[in-house]
C-alpha cells in the first residue's frame, strides 16, 4: 500500500484517467445513492462506473449489506481467438462518509472468475486480471492525500496454455487505521485481458456464481468520543434518555 500526495499527482492522475468527467469515458452508467439507514453505517454516494472498451453497466447495480456494496456483473468479460486480443476495463467511482464519530479503519474489494484456455499454443496465449484500488481523502481541513493498493490474484495471473482453465480471486485491501479521514473519494479500476495464438482461445470472466464483486468498508469508532461517552455514563445524577433521538444530519 503506498500513500501519495494528491497536489503532485493530479497531472498523472488524469492523464490515467482516474479523475475524469463522464464526458471522457465511451460509456458511463450512474446508480442511486445508498445512505445509511442505521447509526455505524456510513453513506455511499456519487456511484458511477465507467468504461472506455466496453458498454456499460459492467459492474451493475450494487445492493448494500450493512457496510458492503455488493455487485453482480453480467458482461464482464474479455475473449481472445485466432491471435486477436482483447482487453475489458471497468472504472467503478463512488463518495464515502463516516458516521459522526467515526473513521475509516479499512476498505477491500474481492471477486471472482473464470478462465478458460483452449487450442494447441503456448505462453502466447493467455488470460490475466488486474486493477488498482484508490481512495482519495476529501475529509474537511485536511491535505487531500491518495493511497493505492494493487489487486492480487490467485492464483497469480496471468494464466496461459497449457493450463486449461480454472477458477480465480482477487482482491486489494487498504488499512486506513491513524489516518482519521471521514469522507473520501474512491476509485477501482477493474481490468480484463486476453491473448491468443492461431487456433487458440482465451476467455476470462467475473463469475458471481463463485461470489459476487464485494466493497467492504469498516469504519472505527473515535477514541475521543469514546473516552467522552465513558465519562458522560459515569457522571453521578446523569438523567436516562428519553426514547426517540435527534436525526443523524441536520
Amino acid at each position: 500500500m503506498k500513500a501519495i500526495s494528491l497536489i503532485p499527482l493530479l497531472s498523472c492522475l488524469c492523464v490515467l484517467g482516474l479523475v475524469s468527467t463522464p464526458a471522457a469515458a465511451q460509456w458511463s452508467t450512474t446508480y442511486t445513492p445508498l445512505y445509511a439507514t442505521s447509526p455505524g453505517q456510513v453513506d455511499f454516494f456519487d456511484i458511477d462506473e465507467t468504461s472506455t472498451t466496453d458498454p456499460t453497466p459492467l459492474f451493475g447495480e450494487p445492493m448494500r449489506v450493512g457496510n458492503e456494496l455488493r455487485f453482480y456483473p453480467t458482461s464482464f468479460v474479455s475473449e481472445s481467438e485466432n491471435a486477436d486480443p482483447d482487453t475489458t476495463q471497468g472504472k467503478l467511482r463512488m463518495r464515502i462518509s463516516t458516521w459522526p464519530g467515526t473513521f475509516f479503519e479499512q476498505i477491500s474489494v474481492t471477486e471472482y472468475g473464470d478462465y478458460l484456455l483452449t487450442g494447441s499454443g503456448g505462453a502466447a496465449t493467455q488470460a490475466n486480471v488486474g486493477g488498482t484500488l484508490y481512495v482519495i481523502n476529501e475529509t474537511p481541513g485536511e491535505f487531500p492525500t491518495v493511497i493505492q493498493e494493487p489487486l492480487a490474484s490467485d492464483p497469480v495471473a496471468p494464466y496461459s496454455l497449457p493450463d486449461s482453465g480454472g477458477q480465480f480471486s482477487a482482491s486489494a485491501t487498504i488499512d486506513l487505521t491513524g489516518y482519521f479521514w471521514t469522507e473520501l473519494y474512491l476509485i477501482f479500476t477493474d481490468t480484463l485481458q486476453t491473448a491468443s495464438e492461431a487456433g487458440t482461445v482465451a476467455h476470462i470472466e467475473k463469475n458471481v456464481a463463485h461470489g459476487p464483486i464485494t466493497l467492504i468498508v469498516v469504519p472505527e469508532p473515535s477514541c475521543l468520543c469514546l473516552l467522552a461517552l465513558s465519562g458522560w455514563l459515569s457522571l453521578p445524577g446523569r438523567k436516562k434518555r428519553t426514547a426517540g433521538g435527534g436525526s443523524r444530519r441536520p
